[in-house]
């Protein structure tokens, strides 16, 4: 039976981050939209920025402002599948949160779509 993608790394401008589970990846490129009249006519496109989303274990040696101020950085997503996609000139989209108990802090970044690697 064939792998299912599980386990994935974050790595921001080559430093492996402690993400917790749960990261996400959407991809970017183009969003369609449906041009109607009294039938489909066709669609519009427009582009699409990549959205990453994922919460760190936060700990001591965290930098949390480096992050929040984070811009034209470099993003790896590698899957324990394989595939690994990068995402270039990106940037933390809002600010960091940080929250007590499981020392959660959750990040949200874009840039360019998508590419594997």
């Amino acid at each position: 039976m064939p792998q299912v993608t599980g386990i994935v790394k974050v790595y921001l401008n080559g430093d492996l981050q402690r993400s917790k589970e749960g990261a996400s990846l959407s991809f970017g490129g183009k969003e369609r939209t449906a041009i109607m009249g009294y039938t489909l006519h066709g669609f519009a496109e427009k582009a699409v920025a990549s959205e990453l989303e994922f919460t760190l274990a936060h700990m001591a040696d965290t930098d949390l402002i480096a992050i929040n101020d984070l811009v034209d950085a470099t993003l790896r997503f590698e899957t324990d599948t394989g595939p690994v996609f990068l995402v270039t000139n990106a940037f933390t989209t809002a600010p960091v949160k940080l929250t007590g108990g499981e020392g959660d802090a959750e990040v949200t970044m874009q840039g360019d779509p998508a590419v594997e690697e």
